[in-house]
């Protein structure tokens, strides 16, 4: 199955999902997908399902993703929601991104399921809204 970036307009969530190979080259163009996303819908949320993913990225890709991120527009603003790989393949790269987003300034989090991430990501919608 190829990557998918949609808009959830329910949840104003932009969702990345797919399954099988990831690599640095795949990351960049959903990121941009995903960022277009969100300009043209004020999305708030930004829920990466990697569950089904094999991580082939390389260290120094994930290391610049998230200055490509910065890039293309995804704003500090946004919450980021990573479900880990359930065979637990390179989950250590994602656990490196989720750092180093965090080194960048965004808020991004990795969970082992997808429900704990829509959860947290609607905790946080939560906040915003009252503090708007």
């Amino acid at each position: 199955m190829p990557w998918d970036v949609k808009y959830v307009a329910d949840t104003h969530t932009v969702v990345i999902s797919g399954s099988g190979r990831l690599s640095s080259q795949d990351a960049p163009r959903l990121v941009e997908q995903a960022a277009l996303l969100m300009d043209r819908n004020g999305a708030t949320r930004f829920l990466c399902d990697y569950s089904d993913a094999v991580g082939e990225a390389t260290t120094l890709g994930i290391h610049d993703l998230p200055e490509f991120q910065e890039k293309v527009g995804t704003p500090k603003s946004v919450k980021i929601a990573l479900v880990l790989p359930r065979t637990g393949h390179k989950v250590e790269d994602f656990l490196f991104y989720e750092t180093v987003s965090w080194n960048r300034g965004y808020n991004c989090k990795a969970f082992k399921s997808r429900e704990d991430a829509e959860k947290w990501l609607e905790q946080s919608q939560t906040a915003l809204e009252r503090s708007s």
